[in-house]
């Protein structure tokens, strides 16, 4: 069970940091957040 969190938590990490990657650092914080916590 331990792996397969790791594999979840893993996946979640990269499918944000693509998110992120594709809105630009222009984007106030806030909407950045915004964008993310509504994805989760």
């Amino acid at each position: 069970m331990k792996t397969l969190l790791s594999i979840k938590n893993l996946t979640v990490s990269v499918h944000t940091a693509k998110i992120i990657d594709d809105v630009s650092w222009d984007v106030p914080q806030g909407k950045i957040t915004g964008i993310v916590g509504g994805s989760g």
